[in-house]
């Protein structure tokens, strides 16, 4: 009988290391995952040479509206602008040729799908933004990880290099109107959060940051997506969709409805209507190519923060993320 309690003690001290090994496993697992995807973003594989039609074709026409609409002291962030293109085009006389968008917009080059988009906004936005001279478009600023060619010399313009977004201090740019992030921080960033307090903190009183999604498909049963396949997200063919969050009350959402239930921003969906070329495997269907538009609704906003359990290596990468006390 004396020999009960220090059995009870040595089970508690083995328990105790148990766990002590497993929660040095789960940390070393979620640091191991965060030097991957930073590195799997370092490699700078993707599509860095967007010009302005491509933002045209990819965004809903409102981003064209808010640009086109801009002060000469209003202010652009471009969060992932790659080479530049986009943001050196704002500047240009002819930024983009509407007809040849409406006439030729395709999501993909290999994969022809139509787009159906906002020809009266893309109209009267492409006139308002040709009609303006350079020093009267507002001031832009691109954030861009990795740059090939020398970044454009333009008054108004200014191009961070070297750093990923979420890295640099927000008191580093001036006040937003807009914020664009095409395939950029919200899609490939282990610090999610980080950049949605930042965002946040930088958007002026009903600015808005659009942040491109993806395809959501009518009928994704047949789609032959190796991502739909594998994961199972009826409709969705979009990363940050299928992306999940693990809340501190254990339930489990989509990092999409994990952002858009945020305090701080009215959230809502937009997109471009596609109609997908015949293709084996493929049902005829509408694909929507979604937008969330996050529009600042007040000052206050506490965004919980986030640690990255798990990342694969797809363009955008599907991660796996988890709410943790500060």
């Amino acid at each position: 009988m004396r020999r009960g309690p220090n059995i009870i003690l040595i089970i508690g001290v083995a328990l105790f290391f148990s766990l002590l090994g497993k929660a040095h496993e789960t940390t070393q697992s979620c640091v191991n995952a965060l030097e991957n995807l930073n590195r799997h973003i370092g490699r700078n594989f993707f599509e860095t040479r967007r010009d302005f039609a491509r933002y045209a074709e990819a965004f809903p026409a409102t981003v064209l509206r808010d640009l086109s609409l801009m002060s000469p002291d209003g202010h652009w962030i471009d969060a992932g602008s790659g080479e530049g293109f986009a943001i050196q085009d704002f500047f240009n006389g002819k930024i983009f040729d509407v007809e040849a968008v409406l006439k030729n917009a395709q999501p993909s080059s290999w994969r022809p799908r139509r787009l159906h988009l906002d020809s009266k906004t893309l109209i009267e936005s492409s006139k308002l933004l040709h009609g303006k001279r350079p020093g009267e478009r507002g001031y832009v600023t691109g954030v861009t990880f990795k740059m090939e060619r020398t970044p454009p010399q333009i008054d108004k313009l200014t191009v961070h290099t070297g750093q990923f977004f979420e890295d640099i201090p927000t008191h580093s740019f001036a006040p937003a109107d807009v914020i664009t992030d095409l395939y950029g921080v919200m899609s490939y960033s282990p610090r999610v959060d980080e950049g949605l307090r930042s965002y946040h903190q930088l958007l002026k009183e009903g600015g808005r940051a659009y942040v491109f999604i993806g395809d959501y498909l009518e009928s994704p049963e047949l789609s032959g997506s190796r991502r739909l396949v594998q994961h199972g997200i009826a409709g969705w063919d979009a990363p940050y969709a299928q992306s999940r969050v693990r809340k501190k009350n254990g339930q489990t959402v989509s990092l999409l409805e994990w952002t858009m239930d945020l305090p701080g921003f009215n959230a809502r969906l937009e997109y471009n209507q596609v109609d997908p070329s015949p293709r084996f495997g493929v049902v005829p269907g509408i694909i929507q190519r979604h937008t969330l538009v996050l529009e600042k609704t007040n000052q206050q906003a506490t965004i919980p923060h986030l640690r990255l359990l798990n990342a694969d290596e797809g363009k955008p990468p599907l991660r796996i993320f988890e709410e943790v006390s500060e």
